[in-house]
């Protein structure tokens, strides 16, 4: 079972080398699938960046995005001014009760049920 839930910023960071002593190696990690594929339309990215990236992304549990996240993430968008894959990140975080690490807490505060830690 995963750790914590990744917010795409944190894996950008990542490898814009601008996290220190963050460590995939030693923890379960899980990312939604919608940020798979927001790493993978990171304009300008390049082979070598690619491959790190989908090094760290096959490391990483897959959570998908089912019929409830989708419900529990139009809930919030009712209630709230977000992104919408902001929102299906932290529907995503709280339907599997992980926290979600994040470099931008800003996004994700006042959600009701979202445990967030600042990385």
């Amino acid at each position: 079972m995963a750790h914590a839930l990744l917010d795409t910023n944190v894996i950008i960071d990542h490898l814009e080398n601008r996290l220190v002593n963050f460590d995939f190696g030693n923890r379960t990690y899980a990312i939604s699938t919608l940020t798979i594929f927001e790493l993978l339309t990171y304009p300008g990215m390049g082979l070598a960046e690619e491959m790190d990236l989908r090094l760290i992304v096959n490391n990483c549990e897959h959570i998908p995005v089912t019929f409830k996240i989708a419900e529990r993430a139009a809930s919030l968008g009712r209630t709230r001014r977000r992104k919408s894959l902001d929102l299906f990140i932290a529907a995503s975080a709280i339907e599997f009760n992980l926290t979600l690490f994040t470099n931008n807490i800003r996004d994700f505060k006042n959600i009701p049920g979202l445990k967030v830690k600042k990385i």
